[in-house]
């Protein structure tokens, strides 16, 4: 996106909805300013203006604020430490999801079974096998996932095998990679947000020099009506920043577009700040040991689900989003750190 374009986008961005309308905003001349100079210092629209507050008139001087711009200080570090390009990479453990299983059930870490694969309209169990359509027939209440799909691309949830031939078809035809996995059933508490869905944590975290793992940030995301069986943030779901003690933040945010922010579930009533998600210091050490599985990726975002058993693996993402975990709390300095 050349310089004009940017500063064009730059500008709506500036007379975008503010997240917060209880408090006192800088005028729209400001604003527009702002998001101009933000434009020449870091190459990029700041698309997250308004989430992260820098329109009210308390937030003086946004690049004193701490929240990380996208491209120079994230993106580009991230890629280059997680070896993005690189064929020794292992970030290919994160995005085969049929591989992704196979590793962590090799380390003992929890996470939904896989039971098979479907590869060109050839079907395997998870130990390769081909098998038949009869077979796969056998297994009900799970879904089919885009192997190396990311953002839910394919997602369809089969309650009965028996009735999987059309759906068969049409994945014969697609000619791709799917999984076949075992439907998670999360915990009464946080079923008890929205119980239309799997709320999920999305954890992000990084391995250091020393070879420690830190914890950059936390977020619940939960679903609504509007998200369907899903949590998904795209979708009109909501992103609640955790405290360290597993307590929320007081609000849950929309993303840009789909809304502002919310105090309540707008579905279920639950207030988020009189919310502590059960057992947190087991899902901490859950997600460290996760990460130490795999020893040559610098930084993961991880979902998460918990169930009666204790917390699960749904997925990692060595391509995680900074906007997801920055609204509410700037995260610069902390990244920073982690790349020393």
């Amino acid at each position: 996106m050349n310089k004009i374009r940017m500063i064009k986008r730059a500008i709506d961005v500036a007379k975008e909805e503010s997240y917060y309308p209880e408090k006192k905003r800088k005028g729209l001349c400001k604003r527009i300013r702002e998001n101009i100079r933000w434009v020449f210092k870091y190459n990029e629209v700041n698309r997250f203006y308004n989430l992260y507050g820098m329109d009210v008139k308390e937030a003086k001087h946004i690049f004193k604020l701490g929240f990380c711009d996208y491209d120079k200080n994230f993106r580009i570090p991230r890629e280059k430490m997680n070896r993005l390009g690189d064929p020794n990479s292992q970030i290919y453990l994160l995005r085969d999801k049929f591989q992704f299983a196979r590793h962590l059930k090799s380390c003992n870490v929890s996470t939904p079974h896989v039971f098979a694969l479907i590869k060109n309209g050839i079907i395997y169990d998870e130990e390769l096998n081909k098998k038949d359509l009869n077979w796969l027939q056998q297994f009900n209440d799970f879904f089919i996932k885009d192997n190396n799909g990311e953002c839910g691309s394919f997602v369809k949830h089969i309650e009965k095998g028996s009735e999987i031939c059309e759906d068969f078809e049409v994945l014969t035809n697609k000619k791709g990679e799917y999984i076949c996995q075992e439907k998670v059933v999360q915990n009464k508490q946080l079923s008890s947000i929205n119980p239309g869905s799997v709320n999920t944590i999305r954890a992000c975290s990084a391995r250091k020099k020393d070879g420690s793992i830190v914890i950059i940030a936390v977020n619940l995301r939960v679903g609504t009506s509007k998200t369907g069986n899903v949590d998904n943030w795209a979708r009109g779901g909501l992103s609640i920043c955790v405290n360290d003690d597993g307590s929320l933040h007081k609000y849950g945010f929309y993303k840009p577009h789909l809304g502002t922010k919310a105090e309540v579930h707008p579905d279920t009533g639950i207030v988020f700040s009189q919310f502590k998600i059960e057992h947190y210091d087991e899902i901490i050490k859950f997600i460290k040991r996760a990460h130490e599985c795999f020893y040559g990726i610098h930084s993961i975002g991880w979902d998460i689900a918990v169930t009666e058993k204790g917390p699960t693996l749904i997925e990692g993402n060595d391509n995680w989003e900074l906007s997801l975990m920055q609204h509410g709390r700037p995260l610069k300095d902390k990244w920073l750190d982690c790349l020393k």
